[in-house]
């Protein structure tokens, strides 16, 4: 009885180091598969490049900052989308915004659209903004805008005045974001 119940102990020994052998090959294979896989591929980089609309001038984007051209459209395009509004068009020109934004930036900034959407609509005025002058921080990013605000009540002008669109940005991984807006605060009245 013991030379059997010896032999049945070896015979399922048997069968476990045959399964952990096979077991073994298929990971083993599997490892090289993958490793062939990582060796052999196409390495291939996937850049997203958020460019303004309307870019006339040729510029550049990398992984350490932006060309003075890319930064001046940038500054336009955000000028353009936040200083040009009505009442209607407070949101629709906001959400063209919010993909530059950092999202430290969003939540405050979509505040920001909902009480001047709310102010235009209360005291019936839309905004036009003419742009004068583009500024470039030399070490940093930074985009100023100088114009003029033209507060229009119907379709008369009620009052101009100088406006500054100051904006501070950062380059991640070659990739545009609005780190600071700053318009001033009291843009209707």
């Amino acid at each position: 009885m013991r030379v059997d119940g010896y032999r049945e102990g070896v015979a399922r020994l048997s069968r476990e180091v045959r399964f952990l052998r096979a077991a073994l090959l298929l990971v083993g294979a599997a490892a090289l598969l993958g490793v062939g896989g990582l060796l052999f591929r196409d390495n291939e980089v996937r850049v997203e490049v958020m460019y303004p609309p309307g870019i006339d001038r040729d510029f550049w984007v990398s992984s350490k900052g932006f060309s003075k051209s890319y930064l001046e459209r940038m500054g336009y395009f955000l000028a353009y989308a936040l200083l040009n509004v009505t009442p209607e068009t407070v949101e629709k020109q906001a959400e063209m915004v919010v993909p530059y934004l950092a999202p430290q930036v969003r939540g405050a900034f979509k505040v920001r659209a909902e009480t001047m959407k709310r102010r235009l609509a209360e005291h019936g005025v839309s905004l036009a903004f003419e742009p004068k002058q583009v500024w470039l921080g030399k070490h940093d990013c930074r985009i100023r805008v100088d114009g003029e605000l033209v507060v229009l009540v119907g379709s008369e002008k009620a009052r101009r005045k100088p406006v500054s669109l100051n904006v501070r940005c950062a380059n991640v991984n070659g990739r545009f974001y609005v780190t600071h807006l700053d318009y001033g605060r009291d843009l209707v009245r």
